[in-house]
């Protein structure tokens, strides 16, 4: 730290805030359940489709 304050000027501090508007929540509704499950299996889904892909390109 001291190279860069003698020799290249100093630091200057920075703060940086975060705010959120809400707190993430758990779903609780059957809906948002079947959504939330819904968005993990596409999501494994197009892991296994990558995965497959590279194997393929691999062999």
């Amino acid at each position: 730290m001291t190279i860069i304050d003698t020799s290249l000027g100093g630091t200057t501090p920075l703060d940086i805030v975060v705010t959120f508007k809400d707190e993430p929540t758990i779903p609780t509704s059957s809906d948002e359940v079947d959504e939330f499950v819904l968005l993990i299996i596409t999501i494994m889904f197009l892991l296994l489709i990558k995965i497959a892909t590279i194997a393929k390109l691999l062999s």
